[in-house]
């Protein structure tokens, strides 16, 4: 629980290693098989009970109660993608699981980026992100900052054993990812160029029920009264602000008319394709980009050449 409340964000998020210390040293202490387990789980459910607290609630909203309390099922399912690869990591390594545990999480945190249930919600790495650190993840991508902080926790779970060189190396470690990271961290300095960034707020339970131009109007509207109180470089839109593709000839001209230019989200203009995209529009549709992970059951219906359905993008 400590783990989920450092990942809300909070600054204190830094302090990862230290939860995640007590969990390696339960592993590396218990028993192999059952006992590894037992405690993997426990303490994956009770971080994703907490890093995930919104979804059944949003999701009640839009379901009603009973598809909320489904999605509490989401909850083990996602305990059990940390519980499995760590008390096999147990069973393998026996008494060097410290060394090994920091690679089966880089390991164990690529394979839930894959395949048709993706769900890589609250990887270890995500807890630099506020801090400098985060710079090394232009070097070794996600997979580095997992292996930074789970690293740590391995060795601050060794520490009964007297290995101050590891622990001075660890600081070093951290040491020099800091400076570094301010280094290359470029300053902040005022904006030359001024967005307005657009929210309708519209209730999605209404986009659950049914996508209208209604969505878009209100957009268009909020977006005009905007630019009355001052000049703007660009206008900003949500995700599926748009319940049609920008490119489309009834929602294009009403955005050239609005005389600047948008980033805005929309469905995607590929014929028999269900896409979540970004669209750029100035004047013309200049580009799109789509969403390469579309989220299982929100976004996608796994497995839908088998089960034979889809759900509409919201």
């Amino acid at each position: 629980m400590m783990l989920g409340l450092m990942f809300l964000p909070s600054p204190l998020a830094v302090l990862a290693p230290l939860p995640l210390a007590m969990l390696h040293h339960r592993l590396a202490h218990s028993t192999a098989g059952w006992g590894a387990f037992r405690h993997a789980f426990a303490f994956a459910l009770a971080f994703f009970g907490v890093h995930l607290a919104w979804l059944p609630i949003s999701m009640a909203a839009v379901l009603g109660p009973l598809g909320g309390l489904l999605t509490v099922l989401v909850l083990p399912a996602a305990a059990l993608t940390w519980a499995v690869p760590l008390t096999l990591t147990r069973v393998a390594f026996g008494p060097r699981t410290l060394l090994a545990l920091p690679l089966a999480w880089v390991l164990l945190e690529a394979l839930r980026t894959q395949g048709p249930l993706a769900f890589p919600w609250g990887a270890p790495g995500y807890a630099l992100i506020q801090t400098p650190l985060a710079q090394l993840a232009s070097i070794g991508g996600a997979a580095l900052l997992t292996l930074l902080v789970t690293g740590t926790a391995s060795v601050l779970a060794g520490l009964g054993g007297s290995r101050p060189p590891v622990l001075l190396m660890g600081l070093a470690v951290w040491g020099a990812g800091l400076v570094w990271g301010r280094e290359v961290t470029p300053p902040i300095t005022p904006a030359p160029r001024t967005a307005v960034l657009v929210q309708g707020a519209i209730d999605p339970r209404l986009k659950a029920q049914g996508r209208t131009l209604n969505e878009f109007q209100i957009y268009l509207d909020l977006t005009r009264r905007a630019l009355r109180s001052g000049e703007a470089d660009l206008a900003v839109w949500p995700e599926t602000a748009s319940p049609l593709p920008a490119s489309d000839p009834g929602v294009l001209p009403a955005l050239r008319g609005l005389g600047v230019p948008l980033l805005l989200g929309a469905p995607g203009d590929v014929p028999g394709q269900a896409r979540n995209s970004a669209y750029g529009v100035d004047g013309e549709v200049t580009g799109r980009q789509d969403k390469r992970v579309l989220v299982p059951f929100g976004e996608r219906l796994p497995f839908s050449g088998v089960l034979g359905g889809s759900i509409p993008l919201s």
